[in-house]
């Protein structure tokens, strides 16, 4: 998870492993919780980790924010 985490955001490993442990901590994230989060992710490519990462803190342990923390971490080109 963590190799795909990392290749959404764009190589950013250090920023998924923070990723990753605060969904865990926090969030209360399982194996199936992180799966279905990083393929959100993989979809929703490219994503700004740094963003991801101050948005799920935001998220206080609220699982489904912390979904929303995808959208709102999109990098957009226009």
């Amino acid at each position: 998870m963590l190799k795909e985490l990392s290749s959404s955001c764009h190589g950013d490993t250090e920023i998924s492993k923070q990723i990753i442990e605060e969904l865990t901590t926090s969030c209360g994230f399982n194996e199936d919780n992180l799966k279905k989060f990083v393929k959100e992710v993989a979809k929703n490519c490219p994503i700004d980790a740094k963003r991801l990462h101050k948005e799920i803190i935001a998220a206080e342990g609220r699982k489904e924010t912390a979904y929303k923390a995808i959208y709102g971490s999109r990098i957009r080109s226009f």
